[in-house]
């Protein structure tokens, strides 16, 4: 049973901590869509296969939205972090 002075307008923390997690996932998202048409540097993954080591070493230019999308869901499933500059990811 909800509390009796709770409000509609008032959120629960969990709630409240959920809404940073949405707001902190888009700003995240948009960050990538921003970058479209730049080069990204990451961090090292596990993988060592050459593709992804040629990533790590000299990053990648961000060709559209859709691989905006793509490369934000690679940091949030990979383990592995994207920046401006290489010198970030050390």
């Amino acid at each position: 049973m909800k509390d009796p002075a709770f409000t509609p307008n008032e959120m629960s923390e969990a709630e409240m901590n959920l809404e940073d997690i949405k707001k902190q996932y888009a700003k995240r998202k948009q960050w990538f869509i921003d970058r479209i048409g730049q080069r990204v540097y990451r961090t090292r993954g596990t993988c060592l296969c050459s593709t992804c080591k040629d990533v790590a070493e000299n990053g990648l230019v961000i060709a559209d939205k859709t691989h905006a999308c793509y490369l934000f869901d690679c940091e949030n499933e990979l383990g592995v972090n994207y920046f401006d500059t290489k010198e970030e990811t050390i």
